[in-house]
């Protein structure tokens, strides 16, 4: 038996317009600051607001530079403030501009807002994403003995949600309810399934991830498609992470598996 672990945000689904209304909303709830709206977003908000396209699109590109719910704060800043980011530096000195008192009720506020939008109306949130096709198309198509496994940061509930509603095929989660290092969840399946790391292939599209689970000795490919620029994967590759492209996907993992 071998597995094939999956990162799910970023390289089974695009989640980030969902990510980004809630984004905006811890934004303005702490600061006060109505900079992208005149009151808190919801499904509906880039019909009402067509303006927040160019804002989103700035939110995509800066997404990779950091994790965490007040890391979404700081994107926000970044944006309000206008300063110009082009690397995880840059981030670090804009997070120095916030104001640490709001950037911690940021780290828990975010994911509260992010439930409550859920639970609001699961359909309108499940179609705030969208899905990678040429990736969950070929599960199908993966031998037998390869297991798909999802490992993610998102909640369990969340992921099964979106599974379904997609039609794709249903898979083991591994989700933060065992933690947000994918590391410790690739060790969890190794003891669990008594495998050698040669028998698990793990997909992410961040660069810090696949640096860490690579300490598994497990094979890691970084994901071209989600969340990474050109110079977070020339240093996946000098570190020894494999770029995985959209239309390779079944062959690569196939070929070191085998």
């Amino acid at each position: 038996m071998k597995i094939l672990a999956l990162d799910f945000d970023g390289v089974l689904i695009d989640s980030l317009r969902e990510v980004f209304l809630n984004a905006v909303n811890t934004y303005q709830s702490i600061s006060g600051n109505m900079f992208f709206s005149e009151e808190e977003l919801s499904f509906d908000a880039f019909e009402k607001y067509p303006g927040l396209e160019k804002y989103f699109d700035e939110y995509r590109r800066l997404y990779c530079f950091g994790q965490g719910g007040h890391f979404h704060y700081v994107i926000m800043h970044a944006i309000v403030l206008g300063e110009k980011v082009e690397n995880e530096e840059d981030i670090d000195e804009v997070m120095a501009k916030c104001d640490k008192g709001e950037l911690e009720k940021a780290g828990k506020l975010f994911y509260e807002l992010r439930e409550e939008l859920r639970s609001s109306d699961t359909e309108k949130w499940m179609n705030l994403h969208t899905v990678f096709k040429e990736i969950t198309d070929k599960l199908v198509d993966l031998p037998a003995d390869i297991k798909p496994v999802v490992a993610t940061a998102k909640d369990k509930k969340s992921v099964e949600l979106l599974l379904e509603h997609f039609g794709i095929r249903q898979m083991k989660i591994l989700g933060k309810e065992y933690g947000l290092n994918k590391k410790v969840h690739i060790e969890k399946l190794m003891q669990e399934y008594k495998l050698f790391s040669k028998d698990i292939c793990f997909v992410d599209d961040r660069l810090p991830v696949v640096l860490k689970a690579k300490e598994t000795g497990v094979k890691c490919f970084m994901a071209t498609w989600g969340s990474n620029n050109a110079k977070q994967r020339s240093v996946a590759v000098a570190e020894g992470v494999e770029l995985l492209d959209l239309d390779e996907f079944l062959d690569k993992i196939c070929k070191v598996l085998y």
